[in-house]
Order: structure tokens, then C-alpha cells, then sequence
């Protein structure tokens, strides 16, 4: 184990039993520069440090005594990241990866970078791989990185960081290419709830738990081990307890060899299955808020804080107990040496779990569902034989794409059909035998049963209304009987009863219904008669289910009567429209027929040729033809000869003058006009003052022809003309007890 702060790395030798570290000898070495991150390759062979200047130290590693010596050539320059702030190796231990929290090329950006190197397996020398090597830009991240975790499968790998204002997470996830180590960001990014403060998962890659927020509210996400997509939430829980009277930051944590604890500052909290429990709260006396690391091997973890603290864990319950002599001497980072050996061979894991089927009726196919199988491991897969095993095996089938050889890392795809023979619920498991340990795999395939509704039966429309229709013509319309259960609907008899049966007949095909289903009756109406006609179609059910009718009303009509021409006219006022209709009475009908016409509005008339028919009963009886013509008052278009027009009272002094106006006021000025001079000529109106009254005289008839002759200049004027008036021509035909009408439009312009 080693730990460092400063130029200042400490060494330890943990004790398997207890817990408890032992300075190596030589412990604590000089870095020369300040890691502000470690890591080790699975092998136990070399230590890395990331320093603060931008580069990378490789450590030998004594495997006998934990002692460290600077390789040659140390340090090495990293490409174009600023502040590595994790690292971590494949583990396969080809590759190291330095996640940076700034970028050289935008250093006030919002940007990170991480480089990534081939190790040398002996020499321990460190190649930049090509996309890290300047002017190549590395993978990219966002700045505030808050946790790495490196999936064991050696695939993935996946950084967590928040967001600027420190108000969200986020989760890259990058693919490994195997050969040269480099990284492309083809795993969704994952989107969390809150801020981000810490990262880890489990040995198994099966899950991520991380969490978030201002206190402890943890979650897991689930692993795809098709593509290492991330699956959302697979179980989340906040710690609110009483006690936590405050909330630590970097709230760094770490999961346990056997995968079911977790461990942070807070306590220890069970994560079996991907659910988050808690198992122990500390909030009175939290542990060290971390870094945290788990032993890969034993059932130990170490934390930072106040010291480099070791717990030994009770693996029945996850409790932490103090290791002899802890805390010890540490720094700010942390690296635990020492790995499960890594033997190349096959793993499998189905995904999703299993297959659940809900089925509605028996006997009936489902919908396909898919299922993938994995080679989780580090060798090649062989499949021997893929079957449907269980209870109800015969119930399931199943197609895939599967070969006999899965590569590592490979997967393929089974396709599962489930067909109930039964209403209770069953079950089955897709089984594969093949060279992994733990063969035969499965996977189990169950159903929730059945759930059979009895039948439901219903009519729709429960009524039918047909059009007029002639006495010896017909008319059909149809309504459905409806089953809305699950079960087949009997219908025991359709049958037309009511006041007028004879007038109506049906069809249909409905001797039984099908679960969910309907079946159409169609019935025909044929008048015997005019007048109103009704009936009833009474529909049976078998299985104490009762009846439901529909109920039918039709008009019989002794006769029709169409329009055999256009149905609108535009004439001028005076003018006649002629319209014409075809009466059609029906076979047997025997009577007179009368016809009318109206017009609306009032104004126009109109008149119909003929008036009356006598029908004659014949059973192939002749259409008759029959004329409409309305006419609309002549318009009156001559001048007016009145003396005087007043075009408009308001202005009383303008005067329109006809013929005879003119002639009037030429007549009266040739009269009066000598009288008036010579009657007023020598009349006296005041002593010592004489009037001319020829003067006066001369000018009043100057006047009057002035106003004559204005008034009459404004008589001149023609009239607009008319505007389009329009009327509704209606012809009513009687015979019998039947009346119908049809409509004509009048234009009149």
C-alpha cells in the first residue's frame, strides 16, 4: 500500500489477518516532485505517480519487500492535460490512464483531458498512445472530476464530473480498443440528479454507485454488459437521519471484494443486488471522508483522514473494525497493491436477468422478447447446448443468433415466444451448457398467468334510422354486436319483432363472437306501406347473459320527387325562371297527387304545371314531369315628370327639375315679368323716395331663372342600377299521407 502528500510517499505491508500496516524498508521515499494521484499495475510491479507538474513517475516495485526506485527515464511527459486529478490501469495492466482536470490549449475553459499510455510490462516505461501524443487531443471530459472507475472486463472505463455551477453530474463512459488502449466516447453519457462527490463500483462491474447532492443521497446504476451503457437507476436512498447535524465533502467511498458493502464517511451501507441499505450510520463519529479504497482480495478497506486509517470488515454484516495501531502516517492519495490473478477464461451473464411474460388470452402467441448472453470473461466462450428447461418448458420457444464459439467480450441473442396453455401462472429457464464456470447457465423465463374476463356483450348503435324511402324500394344499414371479454360471446337468436316486422328483414353471421371481438347484422328496410314504420331486432345471449335489441324506424313514402334539371336560375326583373322535377309514385299507389310552389321572401311568383295528377295503380309505374316557373316584378325605370324633385329634404335648395319643371318656370317668368315691371313702376314706398321697381322686378326674374337653371342641371342624373336579389323557390308535393318537398334558388338581377 502506498500513500503520498508532498514530495513524500509512504509504503506499507498489511498484515492479511488483522489488518494492521507495517512501514516497508526505506518507507517514507522521496518523490523528487508532488503526486497529486497513484496508481499500480495488477501485477504489483510498478507504481505511477501523477505530479503536479504535468508529468508522470514510475516507481519499480521490490515484490518482496514493497520498496520503490525511480525507473529510468522518469518522469514522463504527459500530452496536453493540466492537473491530473485520478489515474488508473486496465487490468490487464497494458494501459494507465491520467485524467486531467484542465486543458493546456483552452486552460480557462470548462474542459478536462485525459491522456492515455502503453506500459512497458518490463521495463515499466510509459508510451504515449497516438490521440494523446501533442498536437492529438485526448478523450475529452468536463472540468470538476469527482471519481474514475475501470470496468474489470477491461472495456470501459468511465469519469464522473459535475457541472460548472456544481448543480449537476455527469458520467462519461468510454470504449477501450484492446490494442492500441486508446478510448472513444461511444457510451451515452449519463446525466445525474445533483452534485456530483464520489464514484466507485463494484470488482464485478455489475454496477456504479455514486453520489450526490449538498448530504448523502446515494444511488446505483446498472451496467449493460452487452455495450457498458449505463441503465439508470437501479436504487437510490437518502440519508436525513437524526444525528447528522452536518454534511462532509468529498464524500469519496468504496465497495468491498465481495461487492455488498459500501463504505464512505457516513457508515457502511449494503449494496447487495444493486440496492443501496444502510448497514451502519456513524453520525455522531463519521469515518474519514476519504479517499477510500477497498482491498481486492481481502475483507479490508483504507481511508484518509487524520491519518491513513484500516479497517478489518466482517463480511456477514460490513462492520468496520480499527486495525492494531491505525491510524498511520499518510498523505492526500491512495493505492492498494494487489489483485486477484488474472487467468484467461470465459464468463457468462444474461441481459437483461430473465423474462417476464403477461399474456391475456390462452393459447395465443406473445409478443417476442429478446435476451442477450455475454462472454463476460477473458476467453474465448463454447457453447455445448442451448434448451428451455422447467416446469413448463413445452410453453416457450425460443430462436438466437448464437454460434458455438462467443469471443470475449462477444454476445449473443436469444428471441423468446411464450404460448399459455393455462390460465395459471409459468414458469421455464432459457438453459446453456458451456465451458464457464458455473455451466449450465440460465435464465429464468416466467408469466403472471392469465386473467380470462367472462363475455360482455353490447349493441352498437341501439338504434337505426333510415331515410324516407318509397313504398317497394329498399334501404340497409347494419350495427355491430360487441364482446368485450375475453371469452367467446354465444348469441342464441337475432330476430326483428315490433309493430311492423314484415317491413324490415336482417342478416347475419353472429352465432358466436370471439373474446374481444364483433360480428355486423345488417338490416333491411322495405315499406309496405307509407307512413312511419318501426320494429325492434331482439338479439339473444347464451349463458345467462339476457338479450339487448336495436330499435328501427323508417318512412314509407307513396311517392319521390326529384329535380330532373338545374336547381338554380339568374334572370332579369320581369323575366321568367323555369324549373323542372320528376314525380315517381310507388308501385300500387293509387290517388291524387297536388303540387304548390312558394317563394320566399315575398315578391316573386310562381306557378306549377300541372296542379294535380291522378295516379293509377300499376306495378311498374312511369316517372311524370313536372314545371315550376317563377317571375319577379318588371322594374320601373322612367323619369319622373313632377314639377319639382327634392333629391333630399336636408338640402331644400337643391332641386332636380323634370320636362315639365322647366316648362312650368319659363311660362310663369314670361307671364308676370311685364306685369311686375310695369304695375311697380311708378308705385311710390315713402315719400321724398322713389323705388325702380322695373329694376327689382328685372332682377328677381334673373334670379329665379338663376335658380332655375341650377336645379334643373342637377335633374340630369341617371339611377344605379338594381341589386341582386335572391329567392327560394319551394315546390311541395302531397299524395296520401306523404308530403315531400324540394328546393329551387331565383336570382334576380
Amino acid at each position: 500500500m502506498y500513500t503520498a502528500s508532498g514530495q513524500t510517499i509512504w509504503a506499507y505491508q498489511l498484515n492479511t489477518t488483522t489488518g494492521a500496516l507495517t512501514p516497508v524498508p526505506g518507507s517514507p521515499f522521496n518523490d523528487r516532485l508532488s503526486p497529486l494521484a497513484l496508481a499500480v499495475n495488477p501485477a504489483g510491479t510498478f507504481l505511477f505517480a501523477a505530479n503536479d507538474a504535468n508529468n508522470v513517475s514510475v516507481f519499480a516495485i521490490n515484490t518482496i519487500t514493497g520498496a520503490i526506485t525511480e525507473i529510468p527515464n522518469s518522469p514522463f511527459a504527459t500530452g496536453l492535460g493540466l492537473t491530473p486529478a485520478f489515474m488508473a490501469t486496465n487490468p490487464n495492466g497494458k494501459f494507465l490512464y491520467v485524467a486531467n482536470q484542465g486543458f493546456s490549449l483552452e486552460p480557462n475553459s470548462q474542459a478536462g483531458e485525459i491522456d492515455a499510455y502503453a506500459i512497458n510490462p518490463t521495463t515499466g516505461e510509459l508510451t504515449p498512445t497516438p490521440n494523446s501524443t501533442p498536437p492529438n487531443i485526448g478523450a475529452g471530459v468536463p472540468t470538476n472530476l469527482t471519481g474514475i472507475y475501470i470496468h474489470p472486463n477491461w472495456r470501459w472505463i468511465y469519469f464522473q464530473s459535475a457541472s460548472s455551477d456544481f448543480s449537476s453530474e455527469s458520467i462519461q463512459g468510454y470504449v477501450i480498443d484492446p490494442l492500441t488502449g486508446e478510448l472513444s466516447a461511444s457510451i451515452p453519457v449519463f446525466q445525474g440528479p445533483g452534485q456530483a462527490d464520489g464514484l466507485t463500483g463494484d470488482f464485478g462491474g455489475h454496477f456504479l454507485v455514486t453520489e450526490f447532492g449538498t448530504c448523502v443521497n446515494l444511488q446505483t446504476i446498472a451496467i449493460s454488459p452487452v455495450d457498458g451503457s449505463l441503465l439508470g437507476e437501479a436504487g437510490w436512498t437518502a440519508i436525513d437521519a437524526p444525528g447528522f447535524t452536518s454534511c462532509f465533502g468529498g464524500h469519496d467511498m468504496a465497495v468491498d471484494s465481495t461487492g455488498n458493502y459500501m463504505f464512505m464517511s457516513f457508515g457502511t451501507f449494503s449494496v447487495a443486488a444493486g440496492s443501496i441499505t444502510p448497514a451502519e450510520l456513524t453520525p455522531n463519529t463519521p469515518f474519514p471522508n476519504g479517499p477510500w479504497v477497498a482491498d481486492s482480495i481481502g475483507p479490508f478497506v483504507f481511508a484518509l483522514g487524520g491519518g491513513l486509517n484500516s479497517y478489518a470488515i466482517d463480511p456477514s454484516t460490513g462492520t468496520m473494525s480499527s486495525a492494531p495501531g491505525s491510524p498511520y502516517s499518510g498523505g492526500s492519495t491512495l493505492v492498494v497493491t494487489g489483485f486477484p490473478v488474472q487467468t484467461p477464461a470465459p464468463g457468462v451473464q444474461f441481459s437483461p436477468a430473465g423474462l417476464t411474460f403477461s399474456n391475456s388470452t390462452v393459447g395465443a402467441m406473445s409478443t417476442p422478447q429478446s435476451i442477450e448472453l455475454v462472454n463476460t470473461g477473458t476467453a474465448a466462450l463454447n457453447i455445448a447446448g442451448i434448451s428451455i428447461t422447467g416446469a413448463n418448458n413445452s410453453d416457450f420457444m425460443q430462436t438466437n443468433t448464437c454460434a458455438a464459439t462467443l469471443a470475449p467480450g462477444a454476445n449473443c441473442q436469444f428471441t423468446v415466444i411464450f404460448t399459455p396453455s393455462t390460465t395459471s401462472a409459468e414458469s421455464a429457464s432459457l438453459t446453456v451448457s458451456d465451458n464457464a464456470a458455473g455451466s449450465p447457465h440460465s435464465a429464468p423465463l416466467t408469466s403472471t398467468g392469465v386473467i380470462i374476463t367472462p363475455p360482455a356483450p353490447s349493441l352498437n348503435p341501439t338504434s337505426l334510422n333510415f331515410s324516407s324511402t318509397s313504398v317497394g324500394s329498399s334501404a340497409s344499414m347494419s350495427f355491430s354486436i360487441m364482446n368485450s371479454g375475453d371469452q367467446t360471446l354465444t348469441v342464441t337468436s337475432v330476430a326483428i319483432g315490433g309493430a311492423n316486422p314484415g317491413d324490415f328483414t336482417q342478416s347475419n353471421s353472429c352465432a358466436s363472437v370471439a373474446g374481444n371481438s364483433s360480428c355486423s347484422v345488417t338490416v333491411v328496410f322495405q315499406p309496405k306501406a307509407a307512413g312511419q314504420r318501426t320494429a325492434t331486432v331482439n338479439v339473444s345471449y347464451g349463458g345467462n347473459l339476457g338479450s339487448g335489441s336495436v330499435s328501427l324506424t323508417g318512412q314509407g313514402a307513396a311517392f319521390t320527387v326529384a329535380p330532373s334539371g338545374p336547381t338554380s336560375s339568374t334572370v332579369a326583373p320581369g323575366q321568367p325562371a323555369n324549373y323542372s322535377a320528376s314525380f315517381a309514385p310507388a308501385p300500387g299507389f293509387s290517388g291524387t297527387a297536388t303540387f304548390t310552389c312558394t317563394v320566399v321572401p315575398a315578391g316573386p311568383t310562381c306557378s306549377v304545371i300541372p296542379s294535380t295528377l291522378q295516379i293509377v295503380a300499376s306495378n311498374n309505374p312511369a316517372a311524370m314531369p313536372i314545371a315550376v316557373t317563377a317571375t319577379s316584378p318588371a322594374a320601373n325605370n322612367r323619369r319622373r315628370s313632377t314639377l319639382l324633385e327634392v333629391s333630399n329634404w336636408p338640402d331644400v335648395f337643391a332641386y332636380k327639375l323634370g320636362p315639365i319643371g322647366w316648362f312650368a318656370a319659363l311660362f310663369l317668368l314670361t307671364l308676370f315679368m311685364p306685369v311686375a315691371i310695369g304695375g311697380f313702376s311708378g308705385v311710390r314706398q315713402m315719400p321724398g323716395r322713389r323705388v325702380n321697381w322695373t329694376a327689382a322686378a328685372t332682377l328677381i326674374a334673373i334670379a329665379a331663372l338663376g335658380v332655375i337653371a341650377s336645379c334643373g342641371g342637377s335633374g340630369s342624373g341617371t339611377t344605379p342600377p338594381p341589386q341582386p336579389q335572391n329567392f327560394t323557390v319551394t315546390l311541395t308535393s302531397v299524395a296520401g299521407t306523404t308530403t315531400q318537398s324540394i328546393n329551387f334558388s331565383l336570382t334576380v338581377q
